[in-house]
């Protein structure tokens, strides 16, 4: 017997077997196929004049989306809307519905969760109980939850108003540096912060908010970019928070375009909290309020104000007062200077406005009325002088006549 046909090694080689000592994949790398330039699996290259059309129809594309999605989800508000609990960050939708009301020459009611009624119906709330009082004139509710005058004037920055509003000044802001956002707060506290894309992100940022500079582009998109706010709207409305791949794994043998529909979500005919029995401690309490130059709820409101009505919307602001229950004097007091130095300032810009005095006893918590306060509220407003010519005003007031849609 030769050498070769005893050497197991020789028997594998030749069966096609690599040897010990041969790399596993040395034959893998070592003619590599080459496809001809033709080869229909290739991606088909681009040159600048393609480029420039795929750029031209995704841009097109990304305008018309939005719109064409008005047309497939039809809005139609019912009587005393209010942004759902759930699309309280949704503002393409609101935007949509601040047209629909300039369309229908309704008075925008801005502000925080005591515009909206946290402890109301959409029946109950300041907005429904003034349209009753108006004899039916439309009265809108444009309250979102969470919204401090901060985010108040992002809000307005993204989506502005055309008509002339009721601006509701809420003075809970002020109430300490944690709430005023003066603070550098804890990242618990961070956590917490509402409607952080509407924050200012690049300038003039208040101390309690550090975001990362990802944190900031994407932000400054979200509030620049409509297909950005289309998509989240998307994500609110049909998906129920999620994205779509996180939406198809909760739905396996669902096809894409089955989690999207043609409603808008809707506002529950329900109070967004039940209102509590509320007992009183026995004991007074203060508060750490800001002084006005130095907060930035106070400066942000006074800019939104000012920038309403240098576009023509003159607003008619509502100075809210808080529940005294339980509280000291000094923290009363100085609850009424700022709520007369607001009052004040607003005067020297030519801006009418009312401090409420009704109400204080008929609140659900510090700065919520209950439905019995709205009713208050209302009754102190059309019985106010300045109220009623403002009202008379705004009737011939050119941005009723030309809105921008």
């Amino acid at each position: 017997m030769n050498a070769s046909s005893s050497d197991p090694s020789a028997s594998l080689s030749r069966a096609g077997m690599p040897h010990a000592d041969s790399p596993i994949h040395a034959d893998a790398v070592a003619h590599p196929t080459r496809l001809p330039a033709d080869d229909p699996s290739i991606a088909i290259p681009l040159g600048p004049r393609a480029w420039i059309v795929v750029t031209l129809v995704t841009l097109v594309m990304l305008t018309i989306l939005p719109r064409a999605n008005e047309w497939r989800e039809p809005f139609r508000p019912s009587d005393h809307w209010r942004q759902p609990t759930e699309a309280a960050e949704d503002y393409w939708q609101f935007r949509r519905f601040e047209r629909q009301v300039v369309r229908d020459g309704a008075i925008p009611v801005l502000g925080d969760s005591a515009v909206w009624g946290l402890y109301a119906k959409p029946s109950e709330t300041l907005s429904a109980e003034l349209s009753r009082r108006l004899d039916g004139r439309p009265v809108a509710n444009l309250g979102v939850q969470g919204l401090s005058p901060l985010t108040l004037e992002g809000l307005q920055s993204l989506a502005p108003c055309d008509s002339p509003p009721l601006l509701l000044f809420n003075p809970i802001w002020m109430t300490s540096p944690r709430r005023d956002l003066a603070a550098i707060a804890e990242t618990s506290d961070l956590a917490r912060l509402n409607h952080v894309t509407l924050l200012p992100q690049w300038f003039d940022l208040p101390p309690a908010y550090a975001p990362t500079l990802e944190e900031r582009l994407s932000r400054s998109a979200d509030r620049t970019l409509t297909i950005r706010q289309f998509s989240q709207h998307l994500r609110i409305d049909d998906l129920g928070g999620r994205d779509l791949p996180s939406w198809l794994r909760e739905h396996p043998r669902a096809l894409p375009w089955q989690g999207f529909d043609d409603r808008v979500l809707a506002p529950a005919d329900e109070p967004g909290e039940p209102v509590r029995r509320r007992v009183p401690s026995g004991r007074e309490t203060t508060y750490d309020w800001m002084e006005p130059e130095e907060s930035n709820q106070y400066r942000a409101f006074v800019r939104t104000a000012q920038r309403l009505s240098d576009r023509g919307a003159l607003p008619f602001v509502v100075v809210a007062r808080l529940d005294p229950t339980g509280r000291s004097e000094s923290c009363l007091e100085q609850e009424r200077k700022i709520g007369e130095r607001l009052r004040s300032e607003l005067a020297a810009r030519g801006i009418p406005s009312l401090r409420l005095e009704s109400g204080v006893d008929k609140m659900a918590d510090a700065s919520h009325p209950t439905p019995d306060g709205y009713r208050s509220w209302a009754d102190e407003l059309i019985a106010s002088t300045e109220f009623g010519r403002w009202l008379a005003s705004r009737s011939s007031s050119p941005s009723l006549r030309s809105p921008r849609l």
